[in-house]
Parts: C-alpha cells; sequence; structure tokens
C-alpha cells in the first residue's frame, strides 16, 4: 500500500521502471541494458557513449562498421597477468672513429642522422589519449620500434618522422577494428601502418624493426634491412623456432622488404617447471638497427638491405647472448648498451640503435635468475617512501656551458652515450662483485656531491617522497642541486625497486644514474 501510495504522488521516481517495461514489451520481452536506446537499424539498441549496440532478439553487443556496412561481433580485451619490461639505446658513432672519442660537439652535429627508438608500455593509454577505443585489445599492450634513417639515401622516410608519429598511426588502425584480430591482420597492420607514414611523407618506407605486443601476442616486423630476434630459451641463446606457435607472414600481405612473424605465447604451464624448463616462463625480444656504410672492401655492419651484416653480430645468437644477462634481471636499458659496445668493439662504424623487451609471468619466477626478478606490485601496499643511494656520471650534449664535476673540479665533455657505456662497467662489477661494494664504487666515479658523504650513506639521495613531487620534478640549475632535486626518471626507477636491489641505467638531464634501494 505504502508503494503504491509514492507511485500516485510521485510518478517521476518510477519513470524510468515505466520506460524500460515499454521498451522490454515493444522487444519481445527481451530488456535493454542502461545507456541504450533506439536506433535506425530495427532490431538493434544503440549505446551512444561507448558506440555498441545490442541486437534485441539474441542479445548479441556488436560493433558497427561503416566501410563495409555491417555488424561485427564485440570483442572485450582482458588484463592478462604478463610482465612487459621495455628499454632501448642510440649511439651515434661517426665513420673511423670510436664513439668514446668523439666530442660531444662533433656527435651533436650529427644527430639528424641517428637512428631513433620508441618505447610505449602502455598502447592502452596512448589510444586515451588520441580518444580512439583499445578496449578489444587484451593487456599488456605495448610496442617498441628502432627506425633508421641513412645520410646519404634521401629516398626512405627520416627516421625522426617515422618514430613521431608511427605509432598513432598504428593505435588508429587497431582501433578502427574492435572485434577478433587474427595473427595475419595484426602483422598486416604492423606494415600498413608504416605504408600510411611513408604515404604521407611521400617517400619510401624507413629502415625499420618493430615489435608489437598484445597480451600473449607478439608481433615482431623488420623492413628495409632492419633486424629482430625473439627467444623464450634465454639459458641457450637460441632464437624462437617453434614452428608451431611462430608463424611467418607472408610477403604477398607485407612487402618483398618486410620479414613479419607472429608468435603467441602460453605463460601457462601445466606441467611442472622442472619438466619444461624455461620453455614459456620468459620471452625476449631484441631489435637492431646498425648504420654503418660499406669500407673499401665492401663489408659493412649495415641496416640497408643488400649489404652483408657484421660478422661480429651476425647471427641471433650473438645479439641474444648480449642481451639475456641483463633482460633476465628486467634491465633492458643495460641489455641494449651492452649490444652498442659490442658492436663497436668489433669494428662497427655507424650510428647504432638497440631495443630489448622481456616478457614474463607477472606471477611468477624468471628461471633464468636465482631469486625473483619480477615482483608482484600493488599500488595500495607500495610504499610511500623510498630511499636510494646512487652513482651518477654527469654528460654534455655539445651546447652550452660544460658542466664541472663538483668532486674533482673539472668539467665534463663526456657524450651521453659514453656515460651509459661507463655506467654499463659499473653496473657489471657491481654484479660480479655484489653490491657491497656500492659504496667503493660511487666513491670512484660518482660525479654527485652525495659521493661526499660518508659510510653507508655515500651517494645517499635521502627519502623519495611519492606524494610530495612538486620540488623533485623541478630541473637542477646546477649539478649540486641533485642533491635535494631528484629527476622524475630517477624518482619513477626508485620506486619500481626492492630493497637491496640495483636498477637498471637511468637517463635524466643531469646525466646517467645507477640506483640502489636501501629502504
Amino acid at each position: 500500500q505504502a508503494l503504491w501510495n509514492v507511485k500516485q504522488e510521485k510518478p517521476e521516481l518510477f519513470e524510468h521502471q515505466t520506460q524500460c517495461a515499454q521498451l522490454k514489451e515493444q522487444n519481445g520481452g527481451v530488456a535493454h541494458p542502461p545507456g541504450f536506446e533506439k536506433s535506425a537499424w530495427e532490431g538493434w539498441l544503440h549505446n551512444p557513449s561507448q558506440d555498441v549496440y545490442l541486437e534485441t532478439s539474441t542479445g548479441r553487443r556488436c560493433w558497427y562498421d561503416a566501410d563495409r556496412n555491417e555488424f561485427h561481433d564485440l570483442h572485450r580485451g582482458q588484463d592478462l597477468s604478463i610482465s612487459f619490461v621495455g628499454g632501448a639505446a642510440s649511439s651515434l658513432n661517426p665513420v673511423g672513429r670510436g664513439i668514446g672519442h668523439a666530442a660531444a660537439s662533433e656527435l651533436n652535429a650529427e644527430k639528424r642522422h641517428l637512428p631513433k627508438h620508441v618505447v610505449i608500455p602502455d598502447l592502452h593509454r596512448v589510444a586515451q589519449a588520441l580518444k580512439t577505443d583499445f578496449s578489444h585489445f587484451d593487456k599488456p599492450a605495448a610496442m617498441v620500434a628502432l627506425f633508421g634513417c641513412s645520410e646519404k639515401d634521401n629516398t626512405r622516410v627520416p627516421a625522426d618522422v617515422a618514430a613521431r608519429v608511427y605509432h598513432e598511426r598504428l593505435v588508429k588502425r587497431l582501433g578502427g577494428f574492435r572485434g577478433t584480430w587474427s595473427d595475419e591482420a595484426l602483422g598486416s597492420a604492423v606494415i600498413a601502418s608504416l605504408d600510411e607514414v611513408a604515404a604521407a611523407d611521400g617517400r619510401r618506407r624507413p629502415v625499420a624493426s618493430i615489435t608489437l605486443v598484445v597480451g600473449s601476442t607478439v608481433v615482431a616486423a623488420a623492413v628495409a634491412g632492419g633486424r629482430f630476434c625473439l627467444s623464450n630459451r634465454g639459458d641457450t641463446f637460441e632464437a624462437f623456432t617453434n614452428a608451431k606457435h611462430v608463424k611467418q607472414i607472408e610477403h604477398g600481405a607485407c612487402g618483398h622488404d618486410a620479414q613479419v612473424v607472429v608468435a603467441r605465447l602460453n605463460f601457462v604451464t601445466p606441467q611442472p617447471l622442472a619438466e619444461i624448463g624455461a620453455l614459456w616462463q620468459t620471452f625476449f625480444a631484441v631489435l637492431f638497427i646498425d648504420q654503418s656504410e660499406p669500407d673499401s672492401n665492401g663489408s659493412a655492419t649495415t641496416a640497408h638491405a643488400g649489404h652483408p651484416m657484421h660478422p661480429a653480430l651476425s647471427g641471433d645468437r650473438d645479439l641474444l647472448r648480449l642481451a639475456i644477462p641483463h633482460l633476465s634481471l628486467g634491465r633492458p636499458r643495460a641489455a641494449s648498451v651492452a649490444i652498442l659496445q659490442e658492436a663497436q668493439t668489433q669494428g662497427a662504424s655507424g650510428s647504432l640503435a638497440a631495443v630489448c623487451v622481456r616478457l614474463s609471468d607477472a606471477d611468477g619466477v624468471c628461471p633464468l635468475v636465482p631469486e625473483p626478478a619480477t615482483k608482484r606490485r600493488k599500488m595500495a601496499a607500495a610504499p610511500n617512501k623510498v630511499r636510494v643511494r646512487h652513482v651518477l656520471l654527469q654528460h654534455w650534449r655539445g651546447a652550452g656551458a660544460k658542466p664541472v664535476d663538483p668532486i674533482r673540479r673539472k668539467p665534463i665533455d663526456r657524450s651521453p652515450e659514453l656515460a651509459e657505456m661507463q655506467m654499463l662497467a659499473v653496473l657489471n662489477g657491481l654484479l660480479a662483485e655484489g653490491c657491497a661494494g656500492f659504496s667503493t664504487a660511487c666513491k670512484a666515479v660518482s660525479e654527485c656531491q652525495s659521493a661526499l658523504k660518508g659510510g653507508e650513506l655515500i651517494g645517499d639521495l635521502g627519502w623519495i617522497d611519492r606524494m610530495n613531487v612538486s620540488s623533485q620534478d623541478k630541473k637542477a640549475q646546477h649539478p649540486a642541486a641533485i642533491r635535494s632535486i631528484v629527476p622524475a626518471s630517477v624518482r619513477k626507477a626508485a620506486f619500481e625497486l626492492d630493497v637491496g636491489e640495483l636498477s637498471d641505467l637511468v637517463s635524466s638531464d643531469v646525466g646517467v644514474h645507477l640506483l640502489l634501494r636501501t629502504a
């Protein structure tokens, strides 16, 4: 009786319920979910905010393909328990010079010919910024790419142009079909997006190496001489050759200057780990571009089709051997620098670039690492403050006043690339000797005033607050300011570490850092 009185006195409270009943009667007894309304097509309801259609007779949810004038089943991606880490490094190595012997000012003048790298760990965020629906793809969705640029070949899209716009073209193309993507369609989309970039620029495809990760699916592409190698057997540095799970996309769909493969990974291990080894627990991808020109004998390490690769890094095994020791520990930047360093040691004389990627079970353990390298982290349980020590090697980009080492009172003219390689040597030494030698290494090479502290506080940056970032985000005007102003990249890396863990190489405007979390 009370409910009947309310309905009589305030019918507006029950207006939605009345409309639902009316629509249910009109649609043959099928009620529609909130947000749906009548559409221009009979038998279909439309949700304008999600651009989703509902077939009233079956309850099937679809999206409308305007190009083909037809409905397709709507696919919803899943958030898979897969961890993605990726990092890159590039260097300009003028012909006849090692990068360590070239002045930063000379390197700066040639930067326009440097290969460009792109590392995007979350394509869903990029899609959101581009106002593109990406909900039909699994997580993680990530992309890494290298684009080459030859000084003598002006017929191809410049590397900086490709690096700036390619990911936007790819995201919009992938967002255009909201159903289930086949292996062939994903592989073709990677190349077709590159063709869009080339058509817009009026030139041929750039030299490129690209890896697209969508959940447990990996698409790898090499164009015009770029290189990639994939592996799920890092313990033996063997390339990924399991034909059952790797599909080669035909040249007809991608062009004769492109190689594209699609690998579907299985991180679920029904057998005990001891029986299957490292087969599916960890997956590695390495991309590499070397733009050396042929020497007088016609030999070269080159990214251009038609030239032989340098024998030192001619095989996938060579790249994996260099990358995996660091990559398996979650340090993709160090792995990339190690590849570049070895290429230069073996005589590479041109611009180099490398990208390294590791995929692993986010809730598991990398079998190649004695201690868990992939950690379960939840923001709710993450600390609000951490304390780290660091080693800093400053660099000079060739413009403006040279920075001064506050410890040794000497100007610094090393390039960023040389700083990375020198820091890699510091990291290798600490890994070999253990973190107990951190104080010694910091005192010996660090170019931060924190290295003047004593005892276990050598290199100490103090407590870093996750919430109070206003003062830490400001750029340091003087190297000594590193004591109180922590670059954003350093702060981000600090919160990704466990206590007692060494970081990957971390770059900032100040220089290259190596962190050790202490609390």
